[in-house]
């Protein structure tokens, strides 16, 4: 049964850590059931439709008071606190990710895309803050989780300290939701109780599979990644242990649920992808056409 509870799901989302598989199914889900939310899709999702996050807030504040009512979900590129811009009441979810694995996906990602010289080197990537915060590797996820408003925090390299730790931490205790991308799917399998849905299913996208894995670094590389990421790490055990006390808590049944969706998803997952792929790419090329 699903549970009944009115207000916006804001998915903090921290790139590079699954976010955009984790959100697809939500999203697919909420505009789903009923299908008549299909045709406010855009309200629905919190206005995801409209470019840069102070605009999609505007967007959410201008409709009148009985469509912000109808805000399920906000996911967005942004730190803690963006609930202080949005309407209602609200339920935070995120997913922490293993540090040097993450920054290896958002340094490989970064050269994908073009927003970093190709010949960068990692020393050089990691020993500056990229000019726009969202891609940051130096105890990035602290940054994220400490942020004020929805602005991450874009202290100086190696300037974050324990007090923000202890806050990201605290932060993480109280959300509605961590999962964490190493056990992405007992974190589905959660999610899914913690909702009352049952059927979620995924086919995972944004995959690099050219990036540089943890397992090809030298002692070196290693060390210096984690030299960026001490406190990240710290963060990173907190929310395994928190996932793990949750789990616990959902009793034996919770095993035999993550079977079975293991099961549906192989299926499921066949057809989604390319759904997904086509989804993107029709993104694209509306955003082309608006711009």
């Amino acid at each position: 049964m699903e549970v009944s509870w009115r207000g916006i799901l804001i998915h903090l989302h921290i790139p590079k850590n699954a976010g955009t598989t984790l959100s697809r199914m939500v999203k697919l889900r909420l505009v789903s059931r009923p299908p008549t939310r299909l045709l406010a899709h855009s309200t629905v999702l919190g206005k995801y439709d409209v470019a840069g996050l102070d605009k999609r807030i505007d967007a959410i504040a201008s409709l009148p008071e009985r469509e912000q009512r109808r805000v399920r979900f906000f996911e967005a590129h942004c730190a803690f606190g963006i609930h202080e811009r949005l309407p209602g009441p609200h339920r935070y979810m995120t997913i922490i990710r293993e540090p040097v694995d993450r920054t290896l996906s958002v340094f490989g990602f970064c050269k994908k895309k073009g927003f970093i010289d190709a010949n960068t080197t990692l020393d050089q990537f990691l020993d500056s803050l990229p000019e726009n915060p969202v891609w940051q590797t130096n105890d990035a996820q602290i940054r994220y989780l400490a942020g004020e408003r929805g602005v991450i925090d874009t202290r100086p390299v190696g300037a974050v300290d324990r007090e923000m730790l202890e806050l990201a931490k605290k932060r993480l205790d109280e959300m509605f939701f961590v999962g964490v991308m190493e056990r992405f799917d007992e974190s589905v399998v959660l999610l899914g109780r913690q909702l009352g849905w049952r059927g979620l299913a995924y086919g995972r996208s944004n995959v690099n599979r050219e990036r540089t894995k943890p397992h090809e670094l030298d002692y070196a590389q290693r060390e210096l990644i984690l030299s960026h990421n001490r406190l990240d790490t710290e963060l990173y055990e907190h929310a395994r242990d928190l996932l793990q006390r949750r789990i616990d808590a959902q009793g034996p049944g919770f095993a035999k649920d993550v079977d079975r969706f293991l099961s549906r998803n192989r299926r499921a997952g066949v057809v989604l992808k390319p759904i997904y792929n086509s989804l993107m790419k029709a993104r694209k090329v509306l955003s082309r056409s608006k711009s």
